[in-house]
């Protein structure tokens, strides 16, 4: 099945990966990562090789059922990624000063309430240590 522009982003999250760390695994170039992320058209090839390069990491791609959307998890007996918070990057994107190191992505979920409730509650901390650091993950809710 294909994998969605989301849950591929969903999948640098979790594996707590840079654009340029993808880029470098996949054997691809940064500007080809940001054009797949940003649902530009990319060859099939590329996209397989990058859905490729996330599940030999430990990640395994969850597509919509009746029990819930789609999404990313770690494979059983997968090694849990370090977590990769960046607390001095980003920009102000919150009136209490907190720092969004992903404001695009923040944007994303912002518009989305009803898919952000829809994730886990491990798929929203992921998501949530990768928009605003491993300091504030537990604090923040984009979706409210």
């Amino acid at each position: 099945m294909k994998v969605s522009t989301i849950q591929l982003k969903m999948a640098r999250a979790a594996l707590g990966w840079t654009i340029r760390e993808l880029a470098e695994k996949a054997r691809i170039h940064v500007n080809t990562a940001q054009r797949i992320e940003a649902g530009l058209p990319a060859q099939s090839a590329t996209l397989q090789t990058v859905q490729r390069v996330y599940e030999d990491a430990g990640l395994e791609f969850i597509f919509a059922d009746s029990g819930g959307g789609p999404g990313v998890r770690l494979k059983l007996n997968a090694e849990v990624p370090a977590a990769g918070g960046r607390p001095d990057e980003g920009e102000d994107n919150e009136p209490d000063g907190l720092k969004a190191l992903d404001c695009e992505l923040v944007d994303h979920w912002r518009k989305r309430p009803q898919l952000w409730h829809s994730l886990s509650e491990t798929g929203q901390r992921v998501l949530s240590r990768e928009m605003f650091g491993e300091d504030r993950a537990n604090e923040v809710r984009p979706g409210e």
